[in-house]
């Protein structure tokens, strides 16, 4: 069974089920490396959070609850595997689902932490639609 979120905050109770959920399948990488693009070579980080599950009900339930619907499908490979679904979001959609189970995480609660801080201690940068657009161009 799938419930609808319709943008509304998920209660403490769904929160904590999907905490204790992404604590045992989730993964969360925040990954610092060099970058080279044949100019320049510059520092950049690559931040996401990820479940990978074979049910793909739970997966449907836990990507409601957060806000992030986004899922994909793995085909199995080879003898004894299964079908897998995966759910993930990257950079900014990371760090909203990051602040969302923070509180009830506990296992991968600091990992969660360093993905919140990575976020407040960059420096944000306006949204290109926030500036006026010249009509001389």
């Amino acid at each position: 069974m799938v419930l609808v979120n319709h943008g509304a905050m998920p209660s403490k109770i769904d929160l904590s089920y999907c905490a204790g959920l992404f604590d045992g399948e989730g993964s969360v990488l925040i990954k610092k490396y060099f970058k080279h693009n044949g100019v320049r070579r510059y520092w950049t980080w690559t931040i996401a959070m990820e479940i990978s599950m074979v049910d793909l009900d739970i997966l449907q339930y836990f990507a409601t609850t957060v806000g992030h619907n986004r899922l994909s499908f793995r085909k199995r490979r080879g003898l004894g595997t299964k079908d897998q679904w995966r759910w993930r979001v990257t950079y900014r959609q990371a760090e909203r689902v990051a602040r969302l189970l923070l509180p009830y995480s506990k296992v991968k609660h600091a990992k969660i932490l360093q993905v919140v801080q990575h976020y407040d201690n960059v420096k944000r940068l306006p949204r290109l639609a926030n500036f006026p657009v010249r009509p001389d161009i």
